[in-house]
């Protein structure tokens, strides 16, 4: 028997091992949670939130239910992972949670693609898939550093410019507008979520400007996945105006030449396989292959 209970900080590092066992459970190639990431996912990563817990009376977790909320999006990301045990109690509850806190908003639960019974409790309450995604990897041997592409400088972002972070924000917008499910974020609430990401690599943004010194496109580098010693790029954009003349494979190739200076073994990445922007040819051009696969389920027709 589990009980219930408001996820607390200290409970980050049995929920970083209840993750990464539910995973590997049924996905072989899915990653390691940090202690750091389930740090995270207790507070909320875009808005602050309240998570929980299921505890045996032996003081081992059962299940965790994270609730996510975007308040610019009106939508509650939410993650359950559980020893099984008491998974469909854990749904039940997310339900009960986003019917009674948050009805006027739409709820996106994320679950692995192998995850049959987690997407079976789901279904239970109408939630079914919205949008697939795959974690893509490529190794990172024989990873030279590129010249720049004529008419362009590669800069390093410093982080604690406000100039260069807006200058970021302002093509970051440009960059996804056209993305399904995108919405504005205020630069304020973006920065917060640039500067407070787990696994922020100071010297591993690069932002890549033209002639003009005009911002055309950007990588974004993390430390996220240290514990696989896997590199991970957060996002990866070129301008509209700017697209088609080979700068996103520029970008891509630059951050598996970094990655590899930091010694990780290979560099991963995510791609929503709906995107209409070509992103999934050019990571299988650069030599990323899928391996685990997530989807969003929704109801109603949900999107993000």
């Amino acid at each position: 028997m589990a009980t219930c209970r408001h996820a607390v900080d200290s409970d980050a590092k049995a929920i970083a091992q209840l993750v990464t066992q539910h995973e590997k459970s049924f996905d072989d190639e899915a990653g390691i949670t940090s202690t750091e990431m389930a740090g995270q996912l207790i507070k909320g990563i875009i808005d602050p939130t309240e998570s929980f817990v299921w505890e045996r009376a032996d003081g081992i977790l059962a299940a965790f239910l994270g609730m996510n909320p975007d308040s610019i999006k009106k939508t509650l990301y939410t993650d359950v992972y559980s020893t099984g045990e008491v998974l469909d109690e854990a749904v039940d509850f997310a339900v009960e949670v986003l019917e009674r806190d948050f009805p006027d908003w739409k709820a996106l639960p994320g679950v692995n693609t192998k995850d049959a019974d987690l997407i079976a409790a789901w279904a239970r309450h109408g939630f079914t898939p919205v949008r697939t995604y795959w974690q893509m990897r490529a190794p990172l041997v024989n990873r030279p550093f590129l010249a720049v592409p004529d008419g362009y400088r590669l800069a390093t972002i410093d982080v604690s410019s406000d100039a260069q972070l807006r200058q970021w924000h302002a093509l970051h917008l440009d960059a996804f507008s056209e993305h399904f499910g995108f919405v504005p974020r205020p630069f304020d609430g973006w920065k917060k979520l640039v500067i407070d990401i787990v696994g922020l690599d100071v010297a591993g943004n690069f932002l890549l400007l033209d002639e003009k010194d005009n911002a055309v496109g950007y990588v974004e580098c993390s430390d996220e996945l240290v514990e696989d010693n896997f590199g991970f790029v957060n996002h990866l954009g070129v301008a509209k105006s700017h697209r088609g003349r080979g700068l996103g494979e520029f970008l891509l190739r630059h951050a598996c030449a970094y990655s590899a200076t930091k010694g990780y073994e290979q560099l991963e990445l995510s791609v929503d396989t709906g995107n209409e922007t070509g992103a999934l040819a050019l990571y299988e051009k650069v030599g990323f292959v899928a391996g685990s696969s997530w989807q969003q389920v929704g109801r109603d027709g949900a999107s993000s």
